[in-house]
């Protein structure tokens, strides 16, 4: 029983690694990609959203022993700093869309 729900938290502390190192590779991805979301940004938004990233992918680096805990409130984090300029940006998209 005790080693199951070990192997159990194990799995789920490398699904909460996955999932925030897989939402940084993949906002550095989009705001690299000038045809879409990269080209749509603020050069300062972009920053941002570069910094946020960074500064997760290299608390991954420093932080292999994390818990789950640790690894679901830095994904908190850097949704926090990314999520609103992303939102502003498909909402100015929608908007453009109705007017047409």
């Amino acid at each position: 029983m005790y080693k199951f729900r070990l192997l159990k938290l194990l799995r789920q502390t490398i699904e909460a690694r996955n999932k925030l190192e897989g939402y940084a590779f993949n906002m550095r991805n989009q705001i690299e990609d000038e045809e879409g979301l990269g080209g749509q940004i603020s050069d300062e938004d972009k920053e941002t959203i570069e910094e946020a990233v960074n500064e997760v992918i290299d608390w991954l680096d420093d932080n292999l022993e994390a818990e789950k805990e640790d690894y679901e409130e830095k994904l908190e984090e850097v949704e926090s700093v990314c999520n609103p300029i992303v939102s502003e940006i498909y909402q100015q998209q929608g908007g453009e869309e109705q007017r047409r």
